[in-house]
């Protein structure tokens, strides 16, 4: 029987996108993010174990992508996150980031 992994993959989605939005929007941190960051974590510590082995080093370099970018949020902050990330362009590879996890877990869909 293979485990439904439907309810992870689409809090993974969904949180995602809402963090990117959040970010590019410009509001500051806030304990909620942080306690959705870890769920997230789960989630995708739920999916990778119940892939297929063959999809799991696709979809682990796809979340590390957008992980990178969230970390520096949750370590510092609107302001910390603007210092690593400064420039338009920083913001557009953050969104190609979440659109390709994006796309990915809803191919596993």
């Amino acid at each position: 029987m293979v485990p439904d992994i439907s309810s992870s993959l689409a809090n993974l989605v969904n949180t995602t996108q809402h963090h990117y939005a959040h970010i590019a929007a410009g509001h500051d941190f806030i304990r909620a993010w942080a306690i959705q960051f870890e769920l997230v974590y789960t989630d995708f510590r739920e999916v990778i174990r119940d892939l297929p082995a063959d999809q799991v080093p696709a979809f682990t370099q796809a979340y590390q992508a957008v992980f990178s970018y969230e970390w520096e949020f949750v370590a510092g902050g609107l302001a910390g996150f603007q210092a690593k990330y400064p420039t338009k362009a920083d913001l557009e590879s953050y969104k190609k980031a979440v659109d390709d996890l994006v796309e990915l877990a809803e191919k596993l869909q």
